[in-house]
């Protein structure tokens, strides 16, 4: 198992072990004909892998946003509107019965004011 240790005086990325040997520095790796290959394509998959990564974390974040969108239209849909779409008709019904209460007393304050 590798542990990751920061050097104190580069500041670099050091592997160590976890049995307290270090790992060979990749500048002393043997020179062959495969190590600058295997090196670019080891680069090529890492960048690939944190590109992947933020892909999928921007997919989350969109997704999410997505869902809540749909939860806010919903809620539009069902209650919101109705409740808008009725006010007015609520309104007039309140307003008739207001009405209807005035004609009552002025018709109660007539019969009084006869007597």
């Amino acid at each position: 198992m590798l542990i990751d240790t920061r050097s104190q005086d580069s500041g670099c990325t050091r592997f160590t072990r976890t049995d307290g040997r270090a790992c060979p520095p990749p500048e002393s790796l043997p020179l062959t004909a495969a190590l600058v290959p295997a090196r670019t394509a080891c680069r090529t998959a890492l960048r690939a892998g944190v590109e992947h990564a933020a892909a999928l974390s921007a997919a989350r974040v969109v997704e999410n946003e997505v869902n809540a969108t749909r939860r806010r239209i919903h809620a539009l849909r069902e209650r919101w509107v109705p409740a808008l779409e009725s006010a007015p008709a609520d309104l007039e019904t309140a307003l008739d019965k207001l009405e209807r209460a005035d004609g009552v007393r002025v018709r109660r304050a007539r019969r009084e004011g006869s007597r």
